[in-house]
This record gives C-alpha cells, sequence and structure tokens, in this order.
C-alpha cells in the first residue's frame, strides 16, 4: 500500500503545482469586462464585452484540459499502480486541482468592480471589471480529461494485469 500512496502523493503534488500555474496563467491572461458606470450610480456592460465572460471560460477550460491529460499521464506512469484506485486518485485530484485554480484565479485577477465605484465616482466611467469563472462546467474539463485519457490508455493497454509487476 505503501507504493500506492507514494504515487497518489505524486499526483496530488502535481495537482496542486499545476493549479496554481493555471490560476496565474488564467487570472493574467482572461479578459475583464468593461463597464460604463452613470452619475445614478448604476452600471452596464459596453454592447461588444459580454463575450469576454466567454473568452475567460474558454482559457480556463482548455488549459484544464490540457491539465487533466497531464494527471493521467503521470497516474499512467506509475506501471504498479494502475487500476481503479489510480483512476479515481487522478480523477478527484484533478478537480480539487481545478477548484483551486479557480479560487487563486479569481483572488490574483486585477479590475475594478463596478458596483464599488458606481458610488464615488459621480459622473459617467468606463472601468474594467475583473475576470470572472461563471458556472460550473469550467470545474470539470480537467477531471473529465484526465478520467478519459486513463480510461484510453487502459482499453488500449490490452492486458489483463495492465502491466503491473505479478508479486
Amino acid at each position: 500500500m505503501t507504493g500506492f500512496l507514494r504515487a497518489a502523493g505524486v499526483v496530488v503534488a502535481a495537482a496542486v503545482v499545476l493549479a496554481v500555474l493555471q490560476g496565474v496563467l488564467w487570472s493574467a491572461v482572461a479578459p475583464g469586462v468593461q463597464y460604463q458606470v452613470f452619475s445614478n450610480q448604476t452600471w452596464a456592460p459596453l454592447p461588444t464585452e459580454t463575450q469576454h465572460i466567454f473568452f475567460g471560460f474558454g482559457i480556463f477550460a482548455v488549459t484544464g484540459l490540457a491539465i487533466g491529460v497531464l494527471l493521467a499521464l503521470l497516474g499512467w506512469s506509475f506501471a504498479g499502480q494502475r487500476g481503479p484506485g489510480m483512476i479515481l486518485v487522478v480523477g478527484v485530484a484533478a478537480l480539487l486541482g481545478a477548484l483551486a485554480a479557480g479560487g487563486i484565479g479569481g483572488l490574483l485577477a486585477s479590475g475594478t468592480d463596478p458596483a464599488s465605484v458606481a458610488a464615488t465616482l459621480g459622473a459617467q466611467r468606463i472601468v474594467t471589471a475583473p475576470a470572472v469563472l461563471t458556472g460550473w462546467a469550467g470545474y470539470l474539463a480537467a477531471p473529465t480529461a484526465a478520467v478519459i485519457v486513463y480510461t484510453f490508455l487502459v482499453s488500449w493497454n490490452g492486458l489483463p494485469n495492465l502491466g503491473r509487476e505479478r508479486p
């Protein structure tokens, strides 16, 4: 069991490192939405800016797909630990990494909340809100890719013991 715990620890540690990198990258690249703040303390997005929410989601999902593939390959590289336990570790580590990346990215995203300046500006102004990750589907990209790639590797292997050493 110690070999499995070591392999699981490596996969989880890699997921943590990749989550930090994904969060930092997403916060730097994902575009914020520009809002027009009016003198009556209301605000509205500019007509061409609403697509930036989708771009932020797409950037997070695509980087999550790449991370899921990397985690599946890392989990598969532990030949002695292949099986249902490792696919579970890979999938859960990818999900927890995606949640951590979303939190880190949200904390590091730069911008100005239009609600915070609406009361103080008193005149029409354009502000850029920080990028946001909306919905839960973006968080499922990494674990879905990890489980699909790991399952593909299992089916491609063709050996009854998945290449594990016999005790």
